[in-house]
């Protein structure tokens, strides 16, 4: 074959790899872009941005899939996240949140849920809705208890309590309500690094 077949061809490899707007793994990583292309967002990676809300323009967004605020400084989680009914992975890692509506229930089809290093104490009841969880982390918050409806995700392979204190009759209860999941603890972890 000659060279400058061999060349086109590797061209033609590399560029059609390229991701690019309307691909199904295309991650939007710029909320202006999002703005002028709100029903082609399935992937959305705004992690890192200092954001202290979260945009409005995100709970409009009727494709999305994957979405990333990790690392902002994120305090509330409103009621509209109800809104993200095809969402599949969710991160809200490392942000400032306390409190997790019931609307979370609403997620249905999460499958992984990244909540761990914020101010958690309390999970709402409605977390028990999440019946295609597979991974969920929430290490690293205030939690003392995770409520009984957790025992409701059968498909939870993966359930992450490192750094908290989870009481003694609560462990014991979360063992016999998930013995398909691995559950991590460990207690005196520095987290915070």
């Amino acid at each position: 074959m000659p060279k400058y077949l061999i060349v086109v061809f590797l061209f033609y490899s590399i560029a059609s790899s390229a991701q690019e707007i309307g691909d199904m793994d295309y991650v939007f990583k710029d909320i202006e872009k999002v703005k002028q292309y709100p029903e082609e967002v399935i992937n959305l990676d705004l992690s890192g941005n200092k954001l202290k809300e979260i945009p409005q323009i995100l709970f409009e967004l009727n494709n999305l899939k994957n979405l990333d605020l990790s690392k902002n400084q994120i305090s509330l989680l409103p009621a509209e996240i109800m809104h993200w009914g095809k969402l599949e992975s969710l991160d809200f890692s490392k942000n400032n949140i306390s409190n997790i509506p019931p609307q979370i229930g609403n997620l249905i089809l999460v499958e992984r849920l990244d909540l761990s290093k914020n101010k958690i104490r309390k999970l709402p009841m409605e977390i028990g809705r999440l019946k295609s969880l597979v991974d969920f982390q929430i290490w690293n918050n205030q939690l003392t208890e995770i409520p009984s409806e957790i025992q409701n995700l059968t498909k939870l392979k993966v359930l992450n309590l490192r750094g908290m204190s989870i009481n003694d009759d609560n462990e014991l209860e979360l063992k016999k309500w998930l013995p398909e999941t691995d559950i991590y603890y460990s207690y005196g972890c520095d987290c915070n690094r």
